[in-house]
C-alpha cells in the first residue's frame, strides 16, 4: 500500500519490497533502489499540488491525486475520473485504487469518501464527526467494497464490508491531536 513519508519534500512512496516509488510534492516521481518507473507518467502539475498516488493493481499505471480533487493519471491507467473537485481548496489526502483495477476512492481531511470509476459508494462510519478535519488516512478491504478510516487521534472506524474494530482503544495524547497530528498512516 501508500506509505506516507514524514517529510515536506515526499508525499508518498509506493513499496516493492526494498524498491519503491517516491512522489514528491510537486507530482515528480522517483524510482529508488532498482525498481525503474513506468512510461507515460501524467505531468507534475508544481506547486505543491500533488497529494497522494496510487498504482494500478498491475502496477503498470497510476492516479495522481492534487489537494483540490483533480486526479492525474498515467497513460496505462483506464478510469477516467469523475470523483468531485473543490478548485483552489487544499481539500484530498488520499487515493486508493480498487482491486478490481476498475474504481477508485479519494479521501478528503474531513473523512469523506468520494467513489469513482465503478467503485460502489460506501455508507461513512456511523458517528462520524462531520465538518471537522480529523481524517489522517484510509485503507479499502480486500473486497474493495468497505474501508477503514484513521483520524488524527488514533481512532479507527470501519465502513461498508469492513468488520468493526472492537479492541482499538482510542489512545489518549499529552499534546493536541488535531494540531500535532499525530496518527498518521493505517
Amino acid at each position: 500500500g501508500n506509505v506516507t513519508i514524514g517529510t515536506d519534500s515526499f508525499r508518498a512512496a509506493n513499496l516493492f519490497g526494498s524498491t519503491y516509488w517516491e512522489m514528491d510534492i510537486h507530482g515528480n516521481f522517483y524510482a529508488v533502489g532498482g525498481q525503474a518507473l513506468m512510461t507515460g507518467l501524467p505531468a507534475a502539475p508544481g506547486g505543491g499540488q500533488a497529494i497522494d498516488f496510487a498504482l494500478t493493481p498491475n502496477r503498470d499505471g497510476v492516479y495522481m491525486l492534487l489537494k483540490d480533487g483533480n486526479i492525474r493519471r498515467s497513460t496505462a491507467a483506464s478510469i477516467m475520473p469523475n470523483t468531485p473537485v473543490f478548485s483552489g481548496e487544499d481539500r484530498f489526502r488520499k487515493i486508493r485504487v480498487t482491486p478490481d483495477g476498475l474504481g477508485y476512492y479519494v479521501m478528503d481531511k474531513y473523512g469523506q469518501v468520494y467513489n469513482g470509476g465503478a467503485a460502489p459508494a460506501i455508507t461513512p462510519p456511523a458517528g462520524f464527526p462531520a465538518g471537522s478535519e480529523v481524517a489522517a488516512d484510509f485503507e479499502l478491504t480486500a473486497d474493495g467494497k468497505g474501508y477503514y478510516l484513521l483520524t488524527l487521534d488514533g481512532a479507527i472506524r470501519a465502513a461498508g464490508t469492513a468488520a468493526a474494530v472492537v479492541t482499538n482503544t482510542t489512545p489518549t495524547w499529552s499534546v493536541d491531536a488535531n494540531l500535532g497530528r499525530v496518527a498518521r498512516d493505517l
